[in-house]
């Protein structure tokens, strides 16, 4: 799977993209594993033939993806394909300690592309309407968002891709070093969906009222990444005391 493994680490391999926060990803979640690991070799172990059915099936589908030449297909097989491989030689009740380390990958495996259309379309309805509330005139093109003295355009880039897959593997991992239940679990992944979108939704909205006060010529029009990461890390504060509370 050496081709397919670095296809993905190309597509990792670019700065300021949704996923280029996949190596440190990584990082942790062999460090997860590792923690893991112990549990594993002390859980009770039986042979899966179930599994072995599932690895037919889920490397079938990595060659159709191999013979097609469609790298996303290859890719979403890549932490399932070991996770089975211990689940057919150990059973799940010993594999299951394990999952959650390559879970995780998934989100940092590139199928996530397919929402950025609807989070542009959503961050510009969003935005515009609260700058409608300020009574800041606005007109929308599309992605353009059109103030009086300029034009910002919500491009795909600007969805607020990375900022959604950031939360959402930020709250995964704080559920999962936690003893949570299910209900929990599903609160805390929510609140991380929940704080991706709204940071961009705050980014691009406060970029137009600074666009407009300052008729463009505010640096952070120009160059905002640092005012986005800046505007996350602060709606991590009412994160992180919601999900103390569940704690």
């Amino acid at each position: 799977y050496s081709e397919s493994w670095l296809s993905l680490g190309h597509r990792w391999n670019t700065r300021g993209e949704a996923y280029s926060h996949a190596f440190l990803l990584l990082l942790i979640a062999f460090g997860l594993g590792f923690k893991r690991f112990n549990q594993f070799l002390l859980a009770p172990k039986e042979h899966s033939w179930l599994a072995v059915l599932f690895l037919a099936g889920i490397s079938l589908f990595w060659l159709a993806g191999e013979l097609t030449q469609v790298n996303i297909i290859q890719q979403l097989t890549l932490p399932a394909i070991p996770f089975i491989v211990l689940w057919a030689v150990a059973g799940f009740s010993a594999a299951q300690r394990l999952l959650f380390p390559f879970a995780i990958i998934y989100t940092v495996i590139p199928f996530w592309d397919f929402l950025i259309p609807s989070m542009q379309n959503l961050t510009v309805a969003i935005s515009t309407g609260l700058l409608t509330v300020l009574h800041i005139p606005v007109f929308v093109t599309g992605h353009l968002i059109q103030l009086p003295s300029g034009t910002l355009q919500v491009a795909e880039g600007c969805a607020g891709l990375s900022y959604l897959l950031i939360s959402l593997t930020l709250a995964a991992i704080y559920a999962f070093s936690g003893n949570f239940k299910w209900t929990h679990w599903i609160a805390i992944l929510s609140l991380g969906v929940i704080l991706g979108l709204a940071t961009n939704w705050i980014r691009v909205f406060g970029l137009a009222v600074i666009a407009y006060a300052s008729e463009m010529q505010s640096p952070i029009v120009k160059d905002h990444e640092l005012f986005g990461w800046a505007i996350f890390a602060t709606c991590l504060i009412p994160f992180f005391l919601i999900a103390r509370l569940l704690e």
